[in-house]
């Protein structure tokens, strides 16, 4: 999906820069993931015993050291294409440290940085393209629908995560961060239109999107309705956010 999300930032095309783009991404997508096995080894020991790290396969100071391995090369390659993808690189590895050592217990600021890294691959595969801003658009989308399912998804998971994390709905509720999460999705398909009126993408787009929005807004209906349905809503976001990434990759190609 990261491979994809640069394609479309940089509008379609193929080049020496964008391969790199999408090789950058891999990587610190997948450092990522190694990163979060070294900071979630005490937690893996109960939750999930035959992942590497709790199973004794790879040494914590392993992956560690993996994940900052592939953070270099992405660097390196970020670096190869112009400096603002190199910033855009170091940016988000910021922050993906910052999640795991502080954000990720604090719920609503853990969800902000989520849907931040999530949907920055857009924009960093526009600045690879040398044109970030058309791309910027794309990952606003992006970035609510996620921000607005990462809500759902704490109070569908309120009574587990008590034990690691202090979640938007228990600060004031699951009611009202139903609500909340609403909005923040409600804003994507506020913004539906813009990409065509733009001239970002065609109006091809509209045939996936269209529809992506409709389950949008059916999942807020159905949350809004009941909060026990926030992981329902939350599933049909997801859902949803795939025929996102579809009609997004039909706009460019069409």
């Amino acid at each position: 999906m990261a491979i994809v999300s640069v394609y479309i930032g940089a509008g379609g095309i193929i080049s020496t820069d964008i391969l790199l783009a999408m090789s950058a991404v891999s990587l610190i997508t997948a450092g990522s993931m190694a990163f979060n096995d070294y900071f979630d080894r005490d937690l893996d020991r109960l939750a999930h015993p035959d992942r590497p790290v709790p199973a004794g396969v790879v040494l914590p100071r392993e992956a560690l050291w993996f994940s900052v391995a592939l953070f270099a090369v992405a660097a390196a390659f970020s670096l190869l294409i112009n400096p603002w993808c190199l910033a855009l690189a170091a940016f988000g590895v910021a922050f993906l440290v910052l999640y795991e050592t502080r954000f990720k217990r604090q719920g609503f600021m853990g969800n902000i940085v989520v849907a931040l890294l999530s949907s920055l691959a857009f924009t960093y595969g526009g600045t690879a393209a040398r044109h970030p801003g058309d791309a910027v658009l794309l990952s606003i989308m992006a970035f609510f629908v996620i921000l607005g399912r990462e809500i759902l998804m704490d109070t569908r998971d309120m009574s587990a995560d008590t034990i690691e994390r202090f979640t938007l709905p228990m600060r004031i509720g699951q009611r009202a961060a139903v609500r909340v999460g609403s909005v923040f999705t409600a804003v994507s398909i506020i913004l539906t239109p813009l990409p065509v009126a733009w001239g970002i993408l065609s109006r091809w787009y509209l045939v996936l999107y269209i529809p992506a929005a409709a389950l949008i807004a059916y999942g807020i209906f159905a949350a809004l309705q009941d909060t026990e349905e926030a992981g329902y809503a939350s599933d049909l976001f997801r859902m949803a956010m795939a025929m996102a990434l579809g009609a997004f990759l039909l706009g460019v190609a069409l």
